[in-house]
């Protein structure tokens, strides 16, 4: 402990005593002192508060250091502020040189200042105890931030080491738990809470209850993990009492007397929030709450990147997982198009084949070994009509080119000289964003099917003009037993029973007279010639009335009825209306029960005449409707005798006059 001493001052200085002096000009002096301190690589960017720091209160210490001096009393140079300042300013990144250079500073701007009042020799006496106490304060700090930064290190580089094994972030957490409770002696328990939405959860914990509380979750500004994280800012709690301290809806263990938590940040967010708490101290120092403070910022740092590790980890595992799962639905795919019994041929956006099936290759025969399959559909196929294929024409390479191609038929030359004839349908393939990137073509082999169609063309063919002859030259013998049959019954010498033979013979002449027209009309319409028509002025109804007559002498116990409205004459071949009117009422009596009425109904409607047949059979079903005016086609299996051809005939001759017809079948 320095000798008190007793200072003297000459009459009429003022101040007495230095460190009043202090004091008065301490603005002066801490000016003079930050602007040169800025000069300081880890000083430029701090702010004032930061800057400042612990030097205001060191300087109240020497001043109170020099009263006591003066004063005679026995005193110690300031300890406290130095030791303080040096942790902050480790915290802060100072090295220690900067350290040291601040308090050279502080004394320089002090002695300045007491040459540029003059007042030097007014405390010359004062000055060495102040020398002392910068001396004593740079020494207190030096020998702080030594020991601080050596002990930060360690328990730094053991953060490292614990990061060396990231398996997983459980592991590595359990880990800085063990480095934190083994390198702060005062710390009885240690937990880091990882933020999870608006949530923080418990992640690792270490001390008394570890277990119970790992898992357990707060929201944010909840409680004090809560509130650290909504206020981004450290916080500290202490019981000077010896009781357990208090910290709102979620406490930490019933003994815990001292608690101090910080946030975690990562690039300015808060990802979590690290505590320690002591069940002995009833505070922490300020170097164990920059340990921790630091050991905190390290282990974020380890943290994240571990996050990040397992994220990538996780994404790749889910990689391969969609690799293979993309994989077997390329096989699955690819078992369904070879099981498919057409050609299937799919190109890549350069137009190169990526894949033909079996059965592609059975169509085209064998390929030899070394063939790409681009050869398959590049060298073999030419147009239907034999013509070669311009480059690029060919229906996969249009579709690479984006243009849809639907039943174009090629023909097919093989190795073996054998010709067969495709029908082949390709469409552009397209990415997710609507890009093209190949083609996809099936081929079908229709070479069967187009000879049998070739047969049947030929059979029908074959079977018109057999048609036509018959029925042309079945007319001059029907002629001749038709006009013998009218002779015979206009003999007045024949008798009853062979008038009805007779009448019998006529009768079945007249029926295949209709059936040899029907099909010389059928041969025609065939053959694409038309119905031949021959026009002339013609009264409609006068047509129905004479024909009404004649068949209720072959029907006398079927009740027929004729209306009429308007102008029903036209220009018309009566003969073929007549043929027309015959046809329909005959199936309208044929379809309907005896004691039913058939009616005929004429409407004139200006341009048109229109003639309506109606009876009161049963509707038509539906499914029949649509093929009622096909050829050979009979009402099923109650049907009257015939070949099937007299709607087909009545709907030729209506569209050879320029009208049309319709069925309309209900109750």
């Amino acid at each position: 402990m320095p000798t008190p001493n007793v200072f003297s001052s000459r009459a009429g200085a003022a101040p007495r005593r230095l460190a009043d002096f202090l004091r008065q000009h301490r603005d002066e002096i801490f000016g003079d002192w930050e602007r040169a301190v800025r000069e300081l690589r880890a000083a430029r960017n701090l702010e004032h508060p930061a800057l400042i720091d612990h030097l205001p209160t060191f300087l109240n210490e020497v001043c109170l250091y020099l009263e006591q001096l003066h004063a005679g009393e026995a005193a110690s140079p300031p300890r406290s502020a130095p030791r303080l300042h040096a942790v902050e300013r480790l915290e802060l990144g100072f090295d220690l040189e900067d350290v040291v250079a601040e308090y050279a500073i502080l004394r320089g701007s002090i002695v300045q200042l007491l040459a540029r009042k003059g007042a030097v020799a007014d405390h010359a006496l004062e000055l060495p105890p102040m020398h002392e106490a910068i001396d004593r304060a740079i020494g207190y700090s030096v020998a702080r931030y030594t020991a601080a930064r050596e002990r930060t290190l360690r328990a730094l580089d053991r953060i490292s080491e614990a990061a060396l094994d990231r398996a997983d972030l459980l592991r590595l957490l359990d880990s800085l738990m063990v480095v934190v409770n083994e390198t702060l002696e005062s710390v009885d328990a240690v937990k880091i809470l990882l933020r999870e939405g608006e949530l923080l959860v418990v992640r690792a914990a270490a001390g008394r209850e570890a277990r119970a509380e790992s898992g357990a979750s707060m929201k944010m500004g909840e409680g004090f993990e809560g509130g650290i994280a909504a206020t981004r800012k450290p916080c500290s709690l202490t019981s000077t009492q010896g009781s357990a301290v208090e910290v709102g809806s979620v406490p930490p263990t019933p003994q815990t007397l001292a608690l101090y938590g910080v946030p975690l940040f990562h690039h300015d967010e808060v990802i979590g929030v690290a505590t320690m708490g002591s069940f002995t101290a009833h505070d922490f120092s300020d170097e164990d709450k920059l340990l921790f403070r630091t050991m905190a910022s390290r282990a974020t740092a380890v943290i994240v990147q571990t996050q990040l590790f397992e994220r990538e980890r996780q994404t790749q595992a889910k990689l391969i997982q969609q690799r293979e799962q993309v994989e077997a639905e390329r096989r699955r795919l690819e078992q369904i198009l070879q099981q498919m019994p057409v050609g299937v041929v799919i190109a890549g956006s350069n137009g190169e084949l990526s894949f033909v099936n079996d059965r592609l290759q059975q169509i085209f025969g064998s390929v030899p070994d070394g063939v790409a399959p681009a050869a398959l559909l590049s060298k073999a196929t030419t147009r239907a009509d034999g013509s070669p294929y311009a480059p690029g024409a060919r229906p996969i390479e249009r579709a690479v080119s984006g243009e849809t191609v639907k039943d174009e038929e090629t023909l097919l030359t093989r190795d073996d000289g054998e010709m067969r004839s495709l029908l082949i349908q390709s469409a552009p393939l397209r990415t997710a964003s609507g890009e093209r990137s190949g083609g996809v073509a099936t081929v079908l082999d229709v070479t069967e099917r187009k000879h049998e169609e070739d047969e049947l063309r030929a059979a029908v063919s074959f079977r018109d003009r057999i048609m036509g002859v018959l029925s042309h030259d079945l007319r001059n013998p029907l002629s001749v037993i038709s006009t013998a049959a009218q002779l015979l019954l206009r003999d007045q010498e024949i008798g009853p029973t062979s008038a009805r033979t007779v009448g019998r013979v006529a009768s079945a002449a007249q029926r295949i007279e209709r059936m040899i027209r029907d099909l010389l009309d059928y041969t025609r319409t065939r053959a694409g010639r038309g119905i031949p028509l021959a026009p002339h002025p013609a009264d409609l109804l006068t047509l129905c009335r004479q024909f009404l007559d004649s068949m209720e002498l072959v029907y006398p116990d079927r009740k027929l009825v004729l209306l009429a409205e308007g102008d029903c004459t036209g220009n018309w071949d009566a003969d073929r209306l007549l043929q027309v009117i015959s046809n329909l009422v005959s199936n309208a009596l044929a379809y309907s029960s005896k004691p039913s009425p058939v009616t005929l109904r004429l409407r004139d409607e200006g341009a048109v005449v229109a003639l309506e047949v109606h009876n009161q059979g049963p509707p038509i079903p539906d499914a029949m409707v649509p093929h009622l005016f096909e050829a050979f086609r009979r009402g099923g299996e109650n049907a009257p005798e015939g070949l099937g051809l007299g709607l087909y005939i009545v709907e030729q001759l209506v569209e050879a006059h320029g009208g049309a017809i319709e069925v309309r079948s209900t109750e």
